[in-house]
């Protein structure tokens, strides 16, 4: 499966396209679980098309088959964009035995955020990738230790990011660890995966693995 160097959150990010196709549909916490029986209740299957306005009912939707069939809810259900041809990747966790449950940190509160321009940079990095997925242009280079991909617009987007990273490493920090805003502390999990590798951006981008709010763990695990 092809995957860009971020990914989006359907539902919760506003595409362009009013609807998505469903690429594939992988499990997570299967241990003990009649996998079979969960795929046979699924009220979606792969090639389904699913609109955005639909989002949380589908998630709903299937939530409530999957607790039917194995007796207690899903512990998540995400759906990503994008794979190839622009299509959905959904992840749903089974809690299994094999499931363990990863103690939170606490949500800050403080107003240590990054500039409005900063966060701006990166919801344009995100607008920039879904026009090129659109385009057809999903191909990058990781070799760095970063994403770069091969359209022009958002690889510009990218190493602004890079060079903002580098260059406000501590800012990055202090976001992820002490601003009230869950959208700058998105950002800054997101950039700060473009800064320079090192023990202090590791263990940072780690710590953020374990924030409360789903967008920055996922920026931040995939950093």
């Amino acid at each position: 499966m092809f995957r860009l160097g971020f990914s989006l959150l359907f539902f919760g990010l506003s595409l362009r396209a009013e609807t998505s196709r469903i690429g594939s549909i992988d499990f997570f916490g299967t241990s003990g679980v009649d996998l079979q029986k969960v795929r046979s209740v699924l009220p979606i299957r792969s090639g389904d098309s699913i609109s955005e306005a639909r989002g949380s009912s589908v998630r709903n939707e299937v939530d409530a088959a999957i607790t039917g069939a194995i007796g207690h809810a899903t512990t998540d259900i995400a759906f990503v964009c994008c794979e190839d041809q622009g299509r959905l990747s959904i992840f749903i966790g089974l809690g299994g035995k094999n499931t363990k449950t990863i103690p939170l940190g606490p949500v800050p509160h403080g107003s240590t955020c990054l500039a409005a321009n900063v966060i701006g940079l990166y919801k344009a990095t995100l607008t920039a990738l879904t026009e090129a997925i659109q385009r057809g242009r999903s191909g990058e280079d990781d070799s760095r230790g970063y994403s770069l991909s091969e359209d022009p617009n958002l690889h510009a987007k990218q190493i602004a990011m890079r060079q903002y990273a580098v260059d406000h490493q501590q800012a990055l920090i202090n976001t992820l660890q002490g601003c009230g805003s869950k959208e700058a502390r998105q950002a800054a999990a997101e950039i700060l995966g473009y800064g320079q590798q090192s023990t202090i951006q590791m263990d940072a981008i780690v710590r953020a693995t374990r924030y409360q709010y789903y967008g920055v763990g996922n920026n931040a695990i995939r950093g």
